[in-house]
């Protein structure tokens, strides 16, 4: 922070404008680079489909809700997809209420408060759907609905840096170093001698130079005379930012956001490359914090204590968005069949539909991964 802000000054100590530029077009830039890396991970999450493992006859609802249609005007993938953005990108993190009916809504805007010893709740509910919004009459609380906060230190850090930087540009614009007005030079000779207009007095080089300050900063039409050997010149400044700069800038903003999200840079600017060993650090350090965020938030307000001690769950799985080669992994997924997998638990795997027959859902064990279970199994039993 210190060598940039040093950067902001010529060796005369003044501010140069290209250093204001450059801090408009970093911001900018930032601002694009987060919402492409948001955008990405908000497409990720929004196409892992969320399990539920629960014994309730209405489990069946509620992965229906969470995969499907969320509420009658949204399907699950874009719903998703914009909670995740708006949990990024807002301060206020994003709210997500329950209705009576079972049906989940984001919150445009909500009013929290600010207990500390008791649960918070929310009011002031305003809901869209659709192209329309509706307040809703009604207070919330932690049992139906679930406030969803991104929270990452790189990316705050980095944040504040692009603040700090905005301050010290908006600062200097206020004060007027980036102005329309000419700056310009005064060169005067070790003999110069300059009079008063009114008096006929000598007067020093400061008094003059003030006086020509404000004659060039006037809006009035003025003359000034050049004399023995005064020399007054303008001094142009570099106020506009060259394509190179901005593509070296571009870059070092896009790389900087890329790290602090934790998306590979082979994954951010789309190139093709170890492509599932890419996708896999961006499941792991990008992706993973928000779903954990997100599972937590599920299951605090959607489960109760007795549910989830009984193994209860909604998990979001991004097993089923890895790309798995079914020949090249056949002999894995063997195995896993052979361990108590059944066959609905591979089509999950492999993000297919279920298969509505019993057998589809029954369990296999080999004697060797069977030890314990029952003493009457052989080897090659089934």
């Amino acid at each position: 922070m210190f060598q940039f802000v040093k950067k902001l000054f010529n060796k005369d100590g003044q501010l140069v404008d290209y250093y204001i530029d450059m801090l408009a077009e970093k911001n900018r830039l930032s601002q694009l680079a987060l919402e492409i890396g948001f955008n990405k991970i908000a497409d990720l999450i929004s196409k892992c489909p969320i399990d539920v493992y629960s014994t309730d006859s209405d489990a069946i609802k509620t992965e229906y809700c969470l995969n499907v249609r969320p509420n009658p005007n949204e399907f699950a993938t874009d719903f998703w997809k914009q909670v995740v953005m708006k949990m990024c990108t807002s301060s206020d993190g994003c709210l997500v209420v329950q209705m009576s009916d079972g049906n989940i809504y984001r919150a445009e805007s909500f009013t929290q408060s600010d207990d500390v010893l008791y649960p918070r709740t929310f009011s002031n509910v305003v809901i869209r759907s659709g192209d329309r919004t509706y307040k809703l009459d009604r207070i919330f609380t932690s049992n139906d609905a679930v406030l969803f906060k991104y929270k990452n230190e790189k990316v705050l850090a980095y944040l504040n840096e692009i603040n700090q930087e905005n301050a010290i540009a908006w600062s200097a614009a206020i004060k007027g170093v980036k102005s329309k007005l000419s700056k310009f030079k005064i060169q005067m000779p070790g003999n110069f001698q300059v009079y008063s207009e009114k008096t006929r007095k000598p007067i020093t080089e400061n008094e003059y130079t003030e006086k020509i300050r404000k004659d060039l900063s006037s809006d009035d039409i003025r003359v000034i005379f050049s004399r023995n050997g005064l020399d007054i010149s303008a001094i142009d400044s570099k106020s506009t930012m060259t394509a190179s700069d901005v593509k070296a800038l571009k870059d070092e903003v896009f790389t900087n956001v890329a790290i602090a999200l934790g998306i590979p840079k082979s994954v951010f600017y789309g190139e093709v490359t170890e492509k599932s060993d890419a996708n896999n650090e961006f499941i792991t350090y990008a992706a993973d914090p928000i779903i954990q965020e997100l599972n937590d938030g599920m299951n605090g307000c959607w489960l109760s204590q007795l549910e989830w001690e009984r193994g209860d769950r909604i998990l979001i799985n991004t097993d089923a968005i890895k790309h798995i080669d079914v020949i090249e992994q056949a002999s894995n997924l063997d195995k896993l069949y052979s361990n108590g997998w059944s066959h609905n638990d591979i089509l999950k795997l492999r993000g297919k539909p279920p298969i509505a027959e019993d057998w589809a859902n029954a369990r296999r064990f080999t004697k060797n991964y069977a030890t314990g279970m029952d003493g009457n199994m052989k080897g090659g039993d089934e």
